[in-house]
């Protein structure tokens, strides 16, 4: 498995190897994360930072295309 970047919220990135990796006995992969990555990524749920100017632009985009569908109103 290669080496992974996570980003999440407000956290710097998880820098993920493959030893910080596995798969499950269904095939989803399981990262392991240190107590600090733990608690930001829970606090990152908790509460979100708000969204930037990009994802605003994004659900403005998909609403206009979503409604522009028949029958989706």
């Amino acid at each position: 498995m290669r080496q992974r970047t996570l980003s999440v919220g407000k956290m710097s990135e998880i820098e993920t190897s493959p030893s910080d990796t596995e798969r499950d006995n269904e095939g989803r992969i399981v990262l392991r994360l240190s107590a600090e990555d733990q608690i930001a990524f829970a606090k990152s749920l908790i509460a979100p930072p708000a969204p930037n100017e990009r994802l605003v632009q994004a659900m403005r985009l998909h609403a206009e295309i979503v409604m522009s569908i028949p029958d989706c109103e």
